[in-house]
């Protein structure tokens, strides 16, 4: 059975969007369009492959989809050019080469080359929930996250959005994982309704930076951990479980390898409505996920002034 919302990687942005048959006519002015031969990349709104339409409703939210093409482009074989060039004028002329002429010459070699580059395409798609004004933008990327939202804003206009800021997670999930390994905390007042899973990642900066990466471990009995965090490492990220979702939280508050039990959609009547049933149940949990997960860090939106 096809994933129909492969819901995987979370970047959430808090965003103020038009309602979704408003939406629908703006997204329409930027379309995707196919890359020109001499374009590097380019980006635009696309129909949803299961809904055919711009703007997806579901219950209390809807989707959109965003296509990018970007070339591939072989650096080496490009700065091996460049090189060959380079030493061929100076060979030729008996003279350096200066670096406004290599500038020059690796802007002819990448005309050149974007020519005949085979292009990669992404999907990205992007769920709102009008009640939370949350947007989660199913990618890792923070690249593409803002390809994303520079569209939006470019196509909205007066489009609020900002990510949400939580200041030091990292040390947040520390104290937290620290107290709940060397004291009597018990896993609900340390995590609140998560549970600490079985993987983290952390790092230490002294001259260099340390990096350890501890998967399928008892983390309540991993006496190492312990030692490690006594001697200055700190969490990155935390594999978390949530009522049976599993999830890995960031430093940076993105939400990595999240882990949904197979949908129930033997009662849709069409794959359309399938992926409107399972849309609504990951969303609602994602949503409800991010509101304890903003619980659990003690965030306050910043007041205006």
């Amino acid at each position: 059975m096809a994933i129909l919302n492969p819901l995987k990687n979370i970047i959430t942005f808090a965003a103020q969007l038009p309602e979704a048959k408003d939406l629908e006519g703006h997204l329409a002015k930027l379309p995707f369009k196919e890359l020109a031969s001499s374009e590097y990349q380019t980006a635009g709104f696309v129909q949803h492959p299961i809904t055919k339409q711009m703007v997806s409703p579901f219950e209390d939210g809807f989707a959109f989809v965003v296509r990018y093409d970007e070339k591939v482009i072989p650096a080496a074989a490009v700065k091996a050019e460049v090189a060959n060039r380079v030493a061929h004028i100076e060979a030729e002329e008996e003279r350096p080469v200066s670096r406004k002429e290599k500038s020059a010459i690796k802007d002819q070699v990448m005309g050149e080359v974007v020519r005949t580059a085979l292009a990669r395409q992404q999907l990205i798609h992007a769920y709102y929930v009008p009640s939370s004004k949350r947007l989660f933008v199913v990618t890792a990327s923070e690249r593409m996250a803002q390809v994303v939202m520079n569209l939006l804003v470019k196509v909205v206009g007066s489009v609020k959005t900002e990510t949400t800021h939580v200041t030091d997670v990292k040390h947040g999930l520390t104290t937290r994982l620290q107290a709940f390994l060397t004291t009597d905390t018990q896993p609900w007042e340390a995590f609140g309704d998560f549970e600490p899973g079985d993987a983290c990642k952390l790092t230490r900066k002294l001259e260099t930076k340390e990096t350890i990466n501890y998967t399928g471990l008892d983390i309540a009995s991993c006496d190492e951990l312990v030692d490690k965090l006594e001697s200055g490492f700190k969490v990155e990220s935390l594999r978390l479980n949530w009522e049976g979702l599993e999830m890995t939280l960031t430093q940076d508050f993105h939400l990595k390898s999240l882990k949904w039990e197979d949908s129930d959609d033997q009662d849709a009547e069409d794959e359309h409505e399938a992926w409107q049933e399972d849309a609504a149940m990951k969303v609602y949990l994602l949503d409800q996920v991010y509101g304890e997960l903003l619980q659990l860090v003690e965030y306050k939106e910043e007041q205006a002034a």
